[in-house]
Order: structure tokens, then C-alpha cells, then sequence
């Protein structure tokens, strides 16, 4: 039987580590995407960042709009949570899918970690475009400071998602497609790299 002092611990220590690699990872699209720091929400997360991204970038190179160290601090950050998981005896999940931390070595932690990047890299996307949508119903001002990093994040994707569907009747259903298409796409591909494991 699970011990629920135990299982608190790991939620509490899961979150914090998930939270962090979120804002780490949000740095990462945003420099992708080309999205400019003007902004608070753009400001927190660079301030947030900054004091383990700036040594790492002296080391890792950037390669063309990418910028590794930021994606490899992501990588070492869920990576620990995996080894602290595995010092709990508790089972680590990306989306659905368990990984027994437990019972896993060296291999099997990095393997977790990468599977962990790639399906948060997705929620990003999946995400902004929900957060994005809603906004538009909610409090469509192009002046509130999450849209810097919203529209940025979104419209690369967006874009290609409006060539194949156009409005039907003033009504833009490029959201819903590009949210379906998304999960599908990361279903598919964090099932197969898990599956690899």
C-alpha cells in the first residue's frame, strides 16, 4: 500500500521540478518562435532562468534560432526529478504513460527525461493555442501582456493550420484543428518513444 506521507512529498517535489521545466521550456520556444522579451511575463521568465542558463550557455552553442543550453537545462532538470522519483520508489508519467522509475537505470532516466522534453514541448504548443482561443472569447484586448507570447508561440502553427482550413461562416475552426492535430501528433510520438524504452 502506498505510503501517503510519501506520495505528498513526490507530488510536491514533482510539481516544483514540472513548474520549473515549464518556465525553462517557455524560454526555449519563445527564442525558437522569435518571440521578443519586452514584456513581464517575458521578463519573469528570463529573470527565472537566467542564473542556470547563462553558465550553460558559455558551454553549448546555439544553433541557428535554437538555443541548446536552454533545452538541455530543461532536459537536467526533469532528469533530476526522474533520480529523485526513483529514490522514493515512485513511478514517473509522461501524459499516461508510467515509467517505473524504480526498477529503470541510467539509461532509462535519460530516456525518461527526453520523453518528458518532447511531450512538454508539445503541451506548450497544445496549450497556447487553448489559453489563445479562450482569450479571444474572453478579453480579446491585443494589449494584455500574455498575448506577446501567445501569438508568437501560436502562429507558426496557426498559419499552416488556416491554408488547409478556412473560416466557415466567420467562424474560425483553425484553433480546434491545430489543438486535435497536435494531441494526436503527441499521442503518436510519445507513444512511440516510450514504447522504446
Amino acid at each position: 500500500m502506498a505510503n501517503p506521507a510519501l506520495s505528498s512529498l513526490s507530488f510536491i517535489i514533482g510539481a516544483l521540478f514540472d513548474l520549473y521545466a515549464l518556465v525553462v521550456a517557455l524560454r526555449f520556444v519563445m527564442q525558437a518562435v522569435g518571440a521578443g522579451p519586452q514584456g513581464p511575463i517575458s521578463e519573469f521568465i528570463l529573470r527565472a532562468t537566467n542564473p542556470l542558463v547563462q553558465p550553460l550557455e558559455r558551454l553549448i552553442p546555439r544553433f541557428r534560432q535554437f538555443n541548446l543550453a536552454v533545452l538541455v537545462l530543461c532536459f537536467v532538470v526533469l532528469f533530476l526529478k526522474a533520480l529523485i522519483f526513483k529514490a522514493l520508489s515512485q513511478t514517473g508519467y509522461v501524459g499516461a504513460f508510467p515509467f517505473q522509475l524504480p526498477s529503470m537505470g541510467l539509461i532509462g532516466l535519460l530516456w525518461y527525461a527526453f520523453v518528458s522534453v518532447v511531450s512538454l514541448v508539445f503541451n506548450i504548443f497544445i496549450f497556447s493555442i487553448i489559453i489563445l482561443a479562450l482569450l479571444s472569447w474572453i478579453s480579446p484586448d491585443p494589449r494584455s501582456p500574455i498575448y506577446e507570447i501567445l501569438n508568437p508561440i501560436t502562429y507558426p502553427v496557426l498559419s499552416r493550420v488556416r491554408k488547409f482550413v478556412p473560416p466557415l461562416g466567420g467562424l474560425d475552426l483553425s484553433a480546434l484543428a491545430a489543438i486535435l492535430g497536435l494531441y494526436a501528433l503527441k499521442i503518436f510520438v510519445v507513444g512511440v518513444l516510450v514504447s522504446l524504452a
